[in-house]
């Protein structure tokens, strides 16, 4: 990425198997910023360095409310020093977010070398950890689970596998903008039953339904308007 892309700037979205030196080296010496899920069990030593600095710092909070009623309130510690297992030294700032809704409670901690402050700490909770679980659930998940079979190991090949992952996300850019376009009268789920038989459906469409030539004239289909719900 650094060799194609040198002057693009990064912000890497990680879960808490990534919460370790190794990580946080590639990342430093990249100039590349990072927003790590944080767990007691992944970095033990640090979290525990954490909640204790945590009851030492009471004016490093805030509360956000969120538009669907929500409450957020932040925490965040500055300057922790992590040692890793090969005695490299990182200088890390961790925030958390325990958010309440009715009567459910949900907690999120993240580590980052994003500056940490009352500025900026509903904007990297909201819009900087939190997307990692957007981007799991709503990407990956369903590329997992939503009928691509993206675990299947369908080849051990490097030119095979970048060719099939190519080929799902151009399946899954396809079926979003059929489940979030206006060219179905009904909601997609309604109408198929799942997202996964929508997919078995349109493949059998390519497989058996051959495609007419007004389908790809650009004349036409410079007439189509396709409407997006992004609700």
């Amino acid at each position: 990425l650094k060799k194609n892309f040198p002057q693009l700037p990064l912000c890497l979205g990680f879960d808490a198997l990534y919460a370790n030196g190794t990580v946080m080296d590639i990342c430093q010496k990249n100039h590349w910023k990072y927003i790590i899920s944080f767990k007691e069990g992944s970095l033990p030593a640090l979290w525990t360095d954490y909640q204790a600095l945590l009851e030492q710092c009471p004016e490093n909070r805030k509360t956000h409310m969120m538009p669907n009623g929500a409450t957020q309130a932040f925490a965040w510690v500055e300057h922790l020093e992590h040692v890793d297992d090969e005695q490299r030294r990182h200088r890390v700032n961790a925030f958390q977010c325990q958010e309440r809704l009715d009567a459910e409670t949900r907690f999120f901690a993240w580590l980052t070398n994003f500056p940490v402050n009352s500025g900026t700490i509903v904007a990297l909770g909201n819009r900087g950890g939190r997307c990692r679980w957007k981007i799991e659930n709503e990407g990956f998940n369903v590329q997992k689970n939503g009928g691509f079979n993206l675990e299947h190991a369908y080849s051990t090949g490097e030119p095979q596998i970048k060719n099939f992952y190519v080929l799902l996300q151009i399946a899954h850019l396809i079926l979003q903008l059929v489940e979030r376009g206006s060219l179905l009268t009904q909601d997609a789920k309604r109408l198929f039953g799942s997202l996964a038989n929508l997919a078995r459906r349109l493949a059998e469409s390519f497989r058996n339904v051959l495609i007419p030539a007004d389908a790809i004239d650009p004349a036409r289909a410079a007439a189509i308007q396709i409407r997006l719900n992004t609700s």
